[in-house]
């Protein structure tokens, strides 16, 4: 059976692909805002380091987990949305088929 709506096809392939690169970026994001966070008052002298109102290993770990959620909601959505057209696809495929087999036509 031929294959239609090529574009959809393309549209879920780069729905996936960009889930996948969304969700390596956030965790590698995150994990390096987790390293700075603890790195910070090491690198800003003095009172520097202590000035910041959510530095060090407190900001750096909540702002890690915050990447980390909004990562994880970023990639549910766009790999759910790949998906739907999956089942999109298979719906119009299979009536398409059945339409098919249908007597009398």
């Amino acid at each position: 059976m031929e294959k239609r709506y090529t574009m959809m096809r393309i549209a879920r392939t780069l729905l996936k692909v960009s889930a996948w690169l969304f969700l390596i970026g956030g965790v590698l994001s995150a994990f390096s805002t987790l390293v700075a966070g603890f790195a910070v008052r090491r690198v800003l002298p003095g009172e520097y380091g202590r000035m910041l109102p959510m530095g060090g290993a407190v900001g750096g770990i909540l702002t890690s987990l915050i990447i980390l959620v909004v990562t994880l909601l970023y990639f549910f959505s766009l790999y759910g949305f790949a998906e739907l057209f999956d089942a999109i696809l298979a719906i119009e495929e299979r009536t398409r088929e059945m339409a098919r087999r249908l007597p009398g036509q």
